[in-house]
């Protein structure tokens, strides 16, 4: 099941692992926390219309950085690969594309090894509210769909990724991370399968010549 309306409303204020995730990972695929079925350009356009900035106009790169730690272990179809791998992979999904339309499955979190716990609020370095002991594990899976720039026949090819992910996440202290708590990626085992959409072709009517 894709994410629900009421689970895309709370992305903006719930300060879950799961919400942090989906926030982040929406916006290293082009857009922050999209809705299910919408896409990238309509949180654009919605953006604009309301004069809000979201994390769309930011840089892949700045997205990253915010996300991963730099010593961040990836596991990535059952074989370790460096971080800067990882950051390619990403980035390449983002070229010659016009489109994305990206669904949650199931999303599940809890504490590393076990434990109930994952969060426990605590008061940050100015005195702000922030979340101190924030150690977790997010796991579930995604469905990314991008429609590409050239055409076939008279429709965008679409290629779909249906991803499976485990990570763990804590306070790095590294950088801001999603507002005060410094909140960063430091292992991640990812699963990701790439197929091409299938395409319908429309046979082409015959055209006869006029009757003389």
């Amino acid at each position: 099941h894709g994410t629900s309306q009421s689970e895309d409303a709370g992305l903006n204020t719930d300060n879950s692992l799961s919400t942090w995730f989906k926030k982040r990972i929406g916006a290293l695929h082009g857009g922050s926390a999209l809705p299910s079925g919408v896409s990238v350009q309509e949180v654009l356009q919605q953006g604009k219309e309301a004069g809000i900035t979201t994390p769309v106009g930011r840089t892949f790169e700045a997205e990253f950085d915010d996300v991963f730690a730099p010593d961040a272990r990836i596991v990535m179809n059952h074989v370790e690969v460096p971080l800067s791998e990882l950051r390619a992979n990403f980035a390449a999904r983002r070229t010659a594309v016009v489109g994305e339309k990206l669904e949650w499955g199931s999303v599940f979190e809890g504490g590393v090894g076990g434990t109930g716990g994952v969060q426990q609020a605590a008061k940050g370095k100015e005195g702000k509210e922030g979340i101190e002991d924030i150690e977790g594990i997010v796991a579930g899976s995604y469905v990314l769909t991008r429609s590409l720039k050239f055409r076939i026949r008279v429709t965008h090819a679409q290629s779909i990724s249906s991803v499976v992910f485990s990570a763990k996440v804590k306070n790095s202290g590294t950088g801001p991370g999603d507002g005060v708590d410094g909140r960063r990626i430091v292992e991640l085992y990812l699963t990701i399968v790439d197929k091409a959409a299938p395409v319908r072709m429309y046979p082409i009517p015959s055209v006869r010549p006029p009757s003389r």
